[in-house]
């Protein structure tokens, strides 16, 4: 019995100190020793290429995941779901509303389908499949591919479905009937919704996507204050689109008041000859609406000697380039 004992304990300690057994036996520990060292002290042997960031490796063993980006479909909402209401069950997932988008069904249905989901990571993943669970069987998240991802348009909100459009409407039927109102004109899409009864048509269209912007915020304001003391609508020649507006302290202008004076401009507007009418004035509304423009910002001052007060509103990237149509994609 010693002789088997001593057998036993010789063989035990033979596989804890022979450095190739344990480098053999033990695969995914020869990884995460290559991963952490900072110098080559050999060539490692041979192995199966590491798995895709996310993915399950072979043989059952679950190494260390990258972080890579993983997508995933969110399933189980009613057609009223909101944004809002994905990002309150996802709470804590290190996501944010950019990593959203809602896919619809075929055939011109404007319900959701499903909501795809970018994470960051496959911690973060993971922290979503702990806060679905919690909801019980009310929700669903699937793996999904980045192929699924891409293709995927973000309405992001900013798309109207107008209804009630007769068979025969084109696109100039819907510009009319959106004159005056912020929007990408060339963004008009027809859909046919097969419901009950006859096919009905929808039209799609992209709201204003200008995002607010404090460089050029601070931009115009201090151009505005160099026009203080004398109040005078005189453009800077700066870099970017500019709209200039000045009104008397005795009359109450708000910020929006002021904006949609110069969307009124619409009317004097022609889009087929791309001209104001004449002895009227449209560049306001036209640099509104320029398609290329992305962002702006805007400043008040209020003028020495009882002068009223300048409003100055930067746009990036200008409009208005001579011979260009304010509907004319970027170049």
């Amino acid at each position: 019995m010693s002789l088997i004992r001593n057998a036993i304990r010789s063989s035990f300690s033979l596989r804890t100190s022979d450095p190739v057994i344990s480098r053999n036996s033990l695969p995914f520990l020869q990884e995460s020793r290559k991963c952490l060292s900072t110098t080559v002290a050999e060539q490692p042997p041979s192995s199966p290429s590491p798995p895709l960031p996310g993915s399950f490796p072979v043989d059952g063993i679950k190494k260390p995941a990258s972080e890579g980006k993983l997508y995933g479909k969110f399933s189980g909402f009613s057609k009223h779901t909101l944004r809002s209401d994905v990002m309150n069950i996802l709470e804590g997932c290190n996501v944010t509303s950019d990593d959203l988008k809602f896919s619809y069904m075929r055939g011109g249905n404007l319900n959701p389908a499903g909501v795809y989901v970018q994470f960051p990571s496959r911690s973060s993943y993971d922290s979503a499949m702990r806060a679905i669970a919690k909801k019980g069987r009310l929700y669903r998240l699937e793996r999904a591919t980045q192929s699924q991802w891409d293709p995927i348009v973000p309405y992001e909100g900013k798309v109207v479905a107008l209804h009630g459009l007769p068979p025969n409407a084109i696109i100039e039927d819907i510009d009319r009937f959106l004159s005056g109102c912020l929007y990408h004109p060339g963004s008009i899409q027809f859909l046919t919704i097969q419901g009950l009864g006859s096919p009905k048509r929808v039209a799609l269209v992209r709201a204003s996507h200008l995002r607010w912007d404090q460089g050029l915020a601070r931009f115009a304001n201090d151009w505005a204050k160099q026009r203080k003391s004398d109040c005078k609508m005189t453009h800077s020649g700066g870099p970017h689109g500019e709209n200039i507006f000045w009104y008397q302290r005795s009359v109450n202008w708000t910020p929006k008041r002021v904006v949609a004076t110069w969307v009124d401009e619409s009317l004097h507007y022609d889009r087929t000859t791309n001209s104001c009418g004449a002895g009227k004035m449209c560049g306001h509304y036209t640099q509104i609406i320029w398609r290329a423009t992305t962002a702006v910002g805007c400043a008040r001052v209020k003028c020495d000697n009882e002068l009223g007060f300048l409003v100055v509103c930067e746009y990036s990237p200008g409009g208005n380039y001579d011979g260009e149509s304010p509907y004319d994609l970027p170049k």
